[in-house]
C-alpha cells in the first residue's frame, strides 16, 4: 500500500449551501487513504480471477476467491443472472439500479476544519497512532455534532460538488426519483451511523439513503450497526457481505415486508464506489470480485472527473 497522502487544506469553514440545491428528497476510520490516478480512473466490469493467478498467491487464497465466485455464480443462477455475456444488446438489462457508497474519504474530503484549533479539533477526532494530521472523521459522533452545517457541507466538497445542475445533489435526486428509480447505499466499517445520518441531514442528502418517501436512514450500514456490528474475533465482516446482503435483499429498507420484497439484484445492476482501492482489489476480500461494477476514486475530492463518470453509468447521460 502506497504511502498516505496529506489532506489538502480545508475550503473555508462558512461556505455557504448555494439556493440553487437540486429539489427532492435528501449521504473505515481513515487517517489516510490513496487517490487513484485520474488517468486511469474507470468502470471495471470483468476480470473477476486472473488477476489473482497472476500474483501467485497461495493456494488458500486462490480457492478461497474460487470458493466466493462459485457461490456468486450459483445466486446469479437462482436469479436469472447467469452471467453478463448475454445483456450487452439490451440496454434495459444493463441500467443500475443501486450504487453502494463508502463515506470517509469517498463522499466527504475528511480534511481538517479550518477555522478549528489544534486543541479542539483533538478533543473530538482520533489523530491516529503515530500521526501529526487529524482527519473529519465519521468515526466520532460527538465531532460531527459539534461541526456547523457550513462545515459538513465544505466536508462534502462545498459548493463545487454538491449544488448545480451537475452536483452530486442532483445526481442523487435525478436518479433517487427515477423510472426506475436507482437506491443508493452507505456501507463503511469504520464509521459511526449516528455520525453519518448527522452529515447527511446537514446537507439535506438524507432522503436519498433512506426507505422510499421516508428518512430514516435505512440504507446506511456501519460500524455499529448489523451487519458490521455483527463482527467477532473469530469471524469479521467485509464490505462484500454486506454488498452481497444488499442484492440479495437480506437488509435494506425498514418498510419492506417478505412479500413486498423488490427482485434481487443482479451484478451488472450495482455499482461500488470506494477510495480505497485495497477495499476493491484485494485478492481475497474484494469487492470487485463478486462481479459488480466498481469505481475506484473520491466523488468529494475528484468530482471534476468522478461527476461525469458517475452521470454517465448512473443516469446513461454523459454530462
Amino acid at each position: 500500500m502506497s504511502a498516505p497522502v496529506s489532506a489538502p487544506a480545508s475550503a473555508p469553514a462558512n461556505t455557504p449551501a448555494s439556493a440553487r440545491r437540486a429539489e427532492g428528497p435528501l449521504r473505515k476510520q481513515k487517517t489516510s487513504h490513496d487517490l487513484p490516478s485520474l488517468a486511469s480512473l474507470s468502470l471495471s466490469t470483468r476480470g473477476l480471477l486472473g488477476g489473482i493467478f497472476k500474483r501467485q498467491r497461495s493456494f488458500d487464497e486462490r480457492e478461497a476467491t474460487e470458493k466466493r465466485q462459485r457461490k456468486a455464480d450459483e445466486a446469479d443462477v437462482e436469479s436469472g443472472d447467469e452471467g453478463d455475456e448475454g445483456d450487452e444488446g439490451d440496454d434495459a438489462a444493463n441500467l443500475l439500479k443501486a450504487v453502494v457508497f463508502d463515506f470517509d474519504g469517498t463522499l466527504t474530503t475528511m480534511r481538517p476544519l479550518a477555522e478549528w484549533p489544534r486543541e479542539q479539533f483533538e478533543q473530538f477526532f482520533d489523530t491516529g497512532k503515530g500521526r501529526d494530521r487529524i482527519y473529519t472523521s465519521a468515526a466520532s459522533v460527538q465531532g460531527f455534532e459539534a461541526m456547523s452545517k457550513a462545515e459538513h457541507e465544505a466536508n462534502f466538497g462545498g459548493e463545487a460538488v454538491l449544488d448545480g445542475e451537475a452536483g452530486l445533489a442532483a445526481l442523487l435526486a435525478q436518479a433517487y426519483n427515477g423510472v426506475p428509480p436507482v437506491e443508493f447505499y452507505i456501507v463503511d466499517p469504520d464509521a459511526k451511523q449516528a455520525a453519518v445520518l448527522h452529515a447527511l441531514r446537514e446537507t439535506d442528502l438524507i432522503g436519498f439513503f433512506s426507505s422510499p418517501g421516508t428518512k430514516d436512514g435505512a440504507r446506511v450500514f456501519c460500524a455499529d450497526v448489523a451487519p458490521f456490528a455483527d463482527s467477532t474475533d473469530a469471524f469479521e465482516v467485509h464490505n462484500w457481505m454486506v454488498v452481497e446482503k444488499i442484492m440479495k435483499r437480506e437488509i435494506g429498507d425498514r418498510v419492506r415486508t417478505y412479500w413486498d420484497r423488490p427482485a434481487k439484484l443482479k451484478k451488472s445492476e450495482v455499482l461500488y464506489v470506494d477510495d480505497n482501492g485495497e477495499v476493491i482489489n484485494d485478492s481475497i476480500q474484494g469487492v470487485k470480485f463478486m462481479g459488480v461494477q466498481t469505481l475506484h476514486a473520491s466523488v468529494a475530492l475528484q468530482w471534476d472527473e468522478v461527476g461525469p463518470a458517475l452521470f454517465d453509468a448512473v443516469l446513461g447521460v454523459a454530462d
